[in-house]
């Protein structure tokens, strides 16, 4: 049987806990004042001692604390409107709207299979095929214009 002193004890416990502010929260309210004055990332991340990576990282895990940085984003654009320029402030704050360029290997395939298939290419091989191909239907070698030229005497 449950002691009904315990269980007060039980509540009581997790009544204190819920008051008391673990280390991440103190970081993530000290994150959210920089943020507020100065919302770039990257400046709010580094001046709680915390890289950027570890900010995103708790913006994904607590829906709370990614609503209010887009409150605080939100708040600033809209007290500044009016001395900021669209074309320097949006990409800061709005990373998805900055033009994006992506690299793809050849025929558009992935850049890591091209690199891949790069260091399996036979260069030999290649090398005879040139050998083949510089040489003109008479059997003749084709000469490039700046390559030098022997007399045949």
């Amino acid at each position: 049987m449950l002691n009904p002193c315990a269980v007060n004890d039980i509540y009581h416990f997790y009544y204190i806990m819920a008051d008391v502010k673990t280390e991440r929260d103190i970081l993530k309210e000290k994150y959210l004042e920089y943020y507020a004055v100065m919302p770039i990332k990257r400046y709010a991340a580094y001046s709680i001692g915390r890289d950027e990576d570890t900010t995103l990282r708790w913006e994904g895990e607590d829906e709370e604390f990614a609503d209010r940085i887009k409150q605080l984003k939100a708040e600033y654009l809209r007290a500044r409107a009016k001395d900021l320029k669209p074309e320097f402030i949006i990409p800061i704050l709005f990373r998805d709207l900055t033009p994006r360029t992506e690299l793809t290997g050849a025929d558009g395939k992935s850049l890591f299979e091209t690199i891949n298939n790069l260091e399996k290419t036979d260069y030999d091989k290649l090398a005879r095929e040139l050998e083949q191909t510089s040489v003109g239907e008479t059997g003749q070698q084709i000469v490039a214009d700046d390559a030098p030229v022997q007399s045949q005497e």
